[in-house]
């Protein structure tokens, strides 16, 4: 997604405050990597990072299938594929972001949990959907209706301070629209995202 994304721009415009606020996700447009933007959005408190491409598998992997309001089949490899995962602020757990095909669509997964304690634990997950093509947000809420378990967990080859990270993501029901009608429903999903930490 290259720098002034337009469409990082119009998920700020569609996103009410409260829905940011909901959602503890910050949307802006970022900055070229490795830099984080600095702006923020009321209520919030991560910046979101630049998405750097994930054509290959072995820096990023989204795949399984969403039904309900936003039917897609996620497939890998996908050239189109932009993902990043990152810390949340003081330890709070981490946060991976998929653009799957482009710029339309983005799955946010945020845990309550580091790359030191992640894995092989089944951990809830806040699970948060935006549909760019409609200006809609699906979500999971704070309600305990999407787990992940996580099978990799690796210090980057050669990099300090990057892992990657990979695991399952499963739902027992719909993410409701937090604008509008409707619902998406994630099948059992397989991630794989790359985490660099602040200070690498």
């Amino acid at each position: 997604m290259p720098p002034g994304s337009p469409w990082l721009e119009r998920v700020v415009q569609i996103a009410a405050p409260a829905a940011i606020a909901a959602l503890g996700v910050l949307l802006v447009t970022a900055a070229a990597p490795p830099e984080r933007n600095s702006g923020s959005a009321p209520d919030s408190g991560l910046a979101a990072p630049q998405l750097p491409p994930c054509a290959d598998e072995t820096d990023g992997l989204l795949t399984g299938q969403l039904y309900g309001a936003i039917e897609v089949k996620l497939q890998a490899p996908d050239p189109k594929l932009r993902c990043a995962a990152t810390l949340r602020p003081e330890g709070g757990g981490m946060r991976l972001f998929f653009a799957p095909g482009g710029e339309e669509l983005l799955l946010v997964i945020g845990v309550a949990a580091t790359p030191s304690t992640a894995l092989s634990q089944e951990l809830a997950a806040n699970v948060t959907i935006v549909d760019e093509r409609r200006g809609q947000f699906f979500s999971s809420g704070e309600s305990e209706r999407c787990w992940t378990r996580f099978h990799r967990v690796e210090p980057g080859a050669g990099d300090h301070g990057t892992w990657q990270i990979g695991g399952t993501l499963f739902c027992s029901g719909a993410l409701p629209a937090l604008n509008g009608d409707g619902s998406v429903t994630p099948g059992e999903l397989e991630f794989l995202a790359r985490l660099v930490t602040e200070d690498n």
